[in-house]
């Protein structure tokens, strides 16, 4: 999860921008310097961004291509998701879109929307030990959950200024066995915002590999969540990891949960508290249960007054 995780509520333009800057400085942590080579600029020192957008779409890959993603894995193309695998031109992009340069950036990936923007997403193959992903199905999405809330505490102590909270899934956790590859999206907003306020949203996915693993990044909103999933498993129906590269079920693995716990970018794993809540059958029968004991007991107290009048009245 990196320094911090935000998700911004809507906002005047200044506010949405410095929120945005730190949702995403958060979010990837540990970022790279930026590309040595110097963004192209306009006269006047304006930052010439069609030039930037220009040389990205030069080197970019889209269907039915196929680029490689390092010596680690090969990336087949579909539909209409698109990859840019030069290193300064990715850096030059997520500078002008806000977005800090991750360690391990291989390439950005992007999709196109209906209003003619696009949606962009990063691309890491972070070395690691080789982690057992299946121990992801012992932890159910309330521990990921609660693992997440954890994390966003903790970050609130470090930026006391800019206190967030965990509002829920966008995307539950969805780990698929065969493959080894987890989506998922919680909605994280500034404390206090309104119930159904949207926000800018982080979309992630991993692929575990024999020794690390290959996270996307997709930033979007709410509204674009529908987009960013999809995009998420066309990537990954996609992929496929070189020989030696990819999951290894036989290899040995550790099961410290640092390793998974850094793939799904939180502090540490730990288990959601249990929390004891009545069904809805308890909620239905105990009313009627009490109702029917109070009914017998007054029953049994005007019968007991009944017997006693009736001896009292025998004496006279």
């Amino acid at each position: 999860m990196g320094r911090r995780l935000i998700s911004t509520m809507r906002c005047g333009p200044i506010g949405c921008l410095l929120a945005a800057c730190c949702l995403f400085a958060c979010l990837l942590g540990g970022s790279s310097a930026r590309a040595q080579t110097p963004l192209p600029m306009k006269p006047g020192g304006i930052i010439d961004r069609q030039a930037i957008f220009m040389n990205a779409d030069r080197h970019t890959f889209g269907s039915p291509a196929r680029a490689d993603l390092g010596d680690v894995a090969r990336l087949r193309l579909l539909d209409l998701l698109y990859y840019l695998p030069d290193r300064d031109a990715a850096e030059q992009v997520l500078e002008v879109i806000g977005i800090p340069i991750p360690k391990y950036l291989l390439g950005l990936i992007r999709a196109p929307l209906p209003s003619g923007a696009n949606l962009w997403g990063t691309v890491e193959y972070v070395p690691s030990a080789s982690i057992d992903a299946d121990d992801l199905q012992s932890w159910s999405a309330a521990d990921l959950l609660a693992s997440i809330d954890s994390t966003i505490a903790a970050q609130n102590k470090q930026y006391p200024q800019l206190p967030t909270e965990v509002r829920g899934w966008i995307e539950p956790p969805s780990y698929d066995a065969k493959a080894h590859q987890v989506i998922w999206a919680a909605l994280i907003l500034p404390k206090g915002a309104p119930k159904n306020s949207s926000g800018e949203i982080t979309f992630n996915a991993v692929a575990f590999g024999r020794d690390g693993f290959i996270r996307v990044t997709v930033f979007a909103n709410t509204e674009q969540s529908a987009t960013a999933v999809a995009m998420l498993k066309v990537f990954l129906a996609g992929l496929t990891f070189n020989p030696g590269k990819g999951y290894d079920a036989l290899a040995a693995k550790t099961h410290d949960t640092k390793g998974l716990a850094e793939a799904l970018r939180v502090n540490e794993l730990h288990r959601a508290p249990i929390q004891v809540v009545p069904s809805a059958f308890a909620d239905k029968v105990v009313p009627v249960v009490g109702a029917g004991i109070a009914a017998f007991a007054l029953l049994v107290l005007a019968v007991w007054g009944y017997r006693y009048r009736r001896r009292n009245a025998r004496r006279w």
